[in-house]
């Protein structure tokens, strides 16, 4: 149970990491990060999870069915979000740490905002595939089904938390 517990704080944070713009309002947006935050642009953000599920399943299949692959899959996700979560807060960080608000609308905000996307959308496949293998590999039989459901709510609990989060940081 303790390594469904992190397991599911991981699968929620990369599916919250990756619907952090897409439930944002418009306005909102563009008064942080300027015109560049248009609604083409705030969906191109939320479309990164599908193009990169796509491209990446063969590669997360292919991974589960080595020896030792749940734990390297389970990695993979992990790393990617990181990387992801890094590369999107640089622009905010910089402009917090030189008061150079400008930087957040920059041209090479934007490919650092739009390249952690796509990384946190290439660990999605990596976490959210993995819940069953998961239930197989820690779980009895009798506890596969409820240790499965468990992970899968994670990550729509990171969803949910995703589309409030707006509400809650920026009214």
């Amino acid at each position: 149970w303790f390594v469904l517990l992190f397991f599911s704080i991981s699968n929620m944070n990369q599916c919250l990491a990756w619907f952090s713009f897409s439930s944002a309002n418009e306005a909102t947006m563009q008064s942080f990060f300027g015109d560049r935050a248009s609604r083409s642009t705030l969906n191109m953000l939320l479309n990164w999870g599908p193009i990169m599920g796509v491209l990446c399943f063969p590669l997360q299949s292919w991974i589960m069915q080595q020896r030792g692959g749940l734990r390297r899959a389970i990695w993979c996700g992990l790393l990617l979000g990181l990387a992801g979560n890094l590369l999107r807060c640089i622009p905010i960080f910089y402009a917090a740490s030189t008061a150079n608000s400008n930087f957040v609308r920059s041209a090479t905000a934007f490919f650092l905002y739009h390249f952690g996307q796509i990384l946190i959308a290439a660990a999605g496949p990596f976490q959210m595939a993995a819940t069953t293998r998961l239930a197989v590999v820690w779980f009895a039989e009798t506890e596969r089904t409820t240790a499965t459901a468990i992970a899968t709510m994670a990550n729509s609990a990171g969803t949910t938390i995703g589309f409030l989060n707006p509400l809650w940081l920026s009214p």
